[in-house]
């Protein structure tokens, strides 16, 4: 995290008349993400950029200060308070100093937005490698767990829900990984190992276990499809 950050205004083009503050790190970068996001903005900021654009212009950029990280959220109040004691017709929907607050309605909105989405392979490349190396407290980590409750395998003593085990088995009746998925998967473990805690847990986990007559069967039944395929 940097030391210091900026507080900025835009302004209007030609006459440079205040109308937002805002607080970024990176100025530049954060003018670019305003001006794309500003056709589905739905509030006063959104509506005066897509004005501004509209007549072909850009809001103007002005650093107002560049202020100690610990003490951003008071500078931008202060600014938006002057900007306001002076008349300024300022498109800010709050006073400032808040960042950004996800709030339900957001979160959901977000997650609707992403429903179905498949990433590319090379997004998938880029998030293994900014998640490589990557620790979590034991907060996170216990909120990580809380979310997963019961949904865990069986050997970890929590399992899924009978109607989600059903639409699984159903959704694996006759399916066969191609061997260009299989070759991906082994590719993806060479040179893979556990460590000597995880392997101890998986063992902890395991001793004692019994498989269901019926789950034997099962996979008895399964082996048997497969041989019956090769020697065909």
């Amino acid at each position: 995290m940097t030391s210091t950050t900026f507080i900025y205004a835009l302004c209007e083009p030609g006459t440079r008349t205040v109308r937002y503050i805002g607080k970024a790190d990176d100025v530049p970068r954060r003018l670019r993400k305003h001006l794309n996001e500003s056709a589905r903005q739905k509030n006063h900021l959104g509506n005066w950029l897509r004005a501004v654009l509209a007549r072909g212009e850009k809001p103007a950029l002005v650093i107002l200060r560049e202020v100690s990280y610990s003490l951003w959220k008071s500078a931008e109040k202060t600014y938006i308070r002057i900007a306001r004691g002076l008349g300024k017709d300022l498109v800010n929907s709050t006073d400032g100093g808040e960042g950004i607050t996800m709030t339900a309605e957001i979160r959901a909105k977000i997650g609707a937005a992403h429903l179905g989405r498949k990433l590319s392979t090379e997004v998938r490349a880029k998030m293994r490698i900014a998640q490589k190396g990557r620790t979590f407290s034991p907060e996170a980590r216990a909120k990580m767990s809380a979310t997963r409750l019961g949904r865990k395998s069986p050997m970890l003593g929590r399992c899924h829900s009978p109607a989600a085990r059903a639409k699984m088995s159903s959704s694996k009746i006759g399916r066969r990984a191609s061997p260009e998925h299989r070759a991906r998967q082994s590719a993806a473990q060479l040179g893979g190992s556990c460590s000597q805690e995880t392997r101890k847990k998986i063992a902890a986990a395991l001793t004692g276990r019994k498989r269901p007559s019926e789950a034997c069967e099962n996979m008895r039944l399964a082996q048997l499809s497969r041989h019956a395929k090769v020697d065909n």
